[in-house]
């Protein structure tokens, strides 16, 4: 079964999910903005087979076993398929629909199946419950908010353009007196606008504070929907619209207003480019630094190389002097040496040792005999 996941971009640091209907509630509320109950309801324990934990456990083929009553509701009016729903439960969702299961039952704050699963962004559980023949101009108790209401402000086109297909009213108010029109502005869908103006929303419906479409989306800086409904409003039309034309309500509180905003939107942008230039500042003087340790290196190796081809001079150049040296000592023994201690090389050849003096040997020889 597919399971509401979150991605890995999404910081959870300050929300909760509610253990019931798996929605994402803020830190600052302590009851769940989908489905109302308290954030310590899993402590209670669950009211339904279906509810929680347990539409992961059992599946489709076992609704029958578990359930006594396939429309059996809770203390708030949940019922296993406002449950399956909200989780984006697929198969049990299909097979509840085919043990008819109530399909507009409504639970405490008049939310029907359909209303939950817009809320879950399921384009598959909205096109089943709508086969069966779901009521698409249904309203909640409090805000009567309808589920293209919700569509419309989720930004699922997709699911807009089915509720249309099944006759959604485009310009039903909600108890703020806003359109769907108005929750496309919010959120900026110049799709979803295009569509809703297609099947007939009124671009001037104005909400309980006097705002029209346009200028929800001008405040918020969307500039193509605003543009989409200047189109839409125009008598004459423009191939390229370069500057939208000035309206009734840019007085000087709006002045003032898009003014503080661009203010907001320059210092940003000067924080930014600050930011930037700065971090190119940083990249410049790294790569200096790398240029600069490269090239100490270098001359460290130059400087290395220079070293050892002088100690290789001065090394072969004190070897000759050694050399030499050695070479005159045995040429000045050589001239010094008598002509009579020297040996015959023809002796030597032969290992013949040279004769001592007669006066060694106690011979005296006259004169007159040498």
């Amino acid at each position: 079964m597919a399971l509401m996941k979150k991605g890995p971009e999404v910081d959870d640091s300050d929300s909760w999910y509610c253990h019931c209907c798996l929605q994402k509630n803020s830190n600052k509320a302590d009851t769940c903005r989908t489905c109302g109950r308290h954030e310590s309801w899993a402590q209670e324990g669950y009211q339904l087979p279906l509810h929680g934990k347990g539409s992961r456990i059992f599946r489709p083929s076992q609704v029958v076993n578990v359930l006594p009553n396939i429309n059996q509701t809770d203390e708030v009016g949940w019922t296993p398929l406002h449950n399956a729903a909200v989780q984006n439960n697929i198969p049990m969702v299909k097979k509840l629909l085919e043990l008819y299961s109530e399909v507009d039952a409504k639970n405490d704050k008049g939310q029907t199946a359909l209303h939950l699963a817009i809320l879950a962004g399921s384009v598959p559980i909205v096109k089943a419950l709508l086969d069966y023949k779901a009521t698409v101009n249904t309203y909640t108790s409090y805000e009567l908010m309808s589920p293209l209401h919700l569509a419309c402000e989720g930004g699922y086109r997709k699911i807009v353009d089915m509720l249309i297909d099944a006759q959604a009213d485009v310009n039903v108010p909600n108890f703020m007196e806003r359109t769907p029109l108005h929750l496309a502005a919010l959120s900026g869908r110049a799709d979803i606008g295009s569509l809703l103006l297609r099947a007939g929303a009124d671009p001037y419906a104005k909400d309980r504070h006097g705002w029209n479409a346009r200028q929800m989306a001008e405040l918020r800086g969307h500039r193509n929907y605003q543009e989409l409904i200047v189109r839409a409003t125009m008598k004459e039309k423009m191939a390229v619209i370069k500057e939208l034309p000035e309206a009734s309500w840019h007085c000087q509180l709006w002045t003032d207003v898009t003014a503080a905003n661009q203010r907001k939107v320059q210092e940003e942008k000067d924080v930014q480019a600050k930011w930037d230039k700065t971090l190119e500042e940083w990249m410049i003087a790294k790569e200096r630094a790398i240029r600069e340790r490269d090239g100490e290196k270098e001359l460290d190796r130059l400087r290395l190389l220079e070293q050892r081809r002088a100690d290789k001079i001065a090394r072969d150049k004190a070897r000759e002097e050694l050399a030499a040296q050695i070479l005159g000592a045995n040429a000045a023994l050589s001239m010094a040496e008598p002509s009579s201690a020297k040996s015959s090389p023809s002796k030597r050849l032969h290992g013949e040792r040279a004769r001592p003096p007669d006066s060694l040997m106690g011979i005296r020889r006259n004169v007159d005999n040498r």
